[in-house]
């Protein structure tokens, strides 16, 4: 007969045997800290990684992360998570560019080519109608000019009532015509608008 089987222990087989005296159980709390958790496994960057719950598991989550509270919306565009922290990488597409923070601004393209040309056209017309204006006193300088050297011929006494009037006459001229002119350039420029049809004649 086996000595084992009769619920004795011998020595050698001491080691072996129940003893319930000799085994405790003992209740083990283990205290874990999400953050610090998260925070350890984000390594660089651990600042922004942040524990949350869902479907009552504990996750390790950037705000680059979607589907969680913490997720960063960024409409039109990408998050990445760089060292200065998460950003939008906003798209550009055929019709639009997307900007602002969160991407959530767009700009239609065929809306700021429109504005572009129309300024530019503006310009345009501005400048032919300066130069016009500038072509065309250059020739009334020319030809006031060139009668005036004619008149220098002739002996030509200044108390001349005759002249005096012919010489009145030519200033006024003149000082009409560049009234016109500054007149027309601020209606065409957007500057001046024109009053009730005045215009001055000579």
């Amino acid at each position: 007969m086996d000595r084992r089987e009769t619920g004795l222990c011998v020595s050698f087989t001491a080691l072996l045997c129940f003893n319930s005296t000799a085994t405790a159980v003992q209740n083990i709390t283990v205290t874990v800290n999400p953050e610090e958790e998260c925070q350890s496994a984000g390594k660089e960057f651990a600042a922004y990684f942040t524990p949350e719950y869902k479907d009552g598991k504990l996750y390790c989550v950037t705000p680059c992360m979607s589907g969680f509270n913490t997720s960063l919306d960024c409409h039109y565009g990408k998050c990445r998570l760089q060292r200065s922290g998460p950003q939008c990488l906003c798209l550009t597409t055929d019709t639009h560019w997307y900007t602002g923070e969160t991407c959530d601004w767009g700009v239609q393209k065929s809306l700021v080519y429109g504005l572009l040309g129309a300024v530019g056209t503006v310009l345009l017309v501005a400048l032919v109608v300066v130069l016009v204006f500038a072509i065309l006193f250059k020739r009334e300088a020319k030809r006031d000019h060139s009668e005036a050297s004619e008149g220098q011929g002739q002996q030509v006494n200044p108390g001349d009532p005759e002249l005096q009037g012919q010489l009145g006459e030519l200033l006024f001229d003149q000082a009409i015509g560049l009234l016109n002119l500054t007149r027309g350039l601020g209606v065409v420029l957007g500057v001046e608008s024109p009053r009730d049809g005045q215009v001055f004649t000579d």
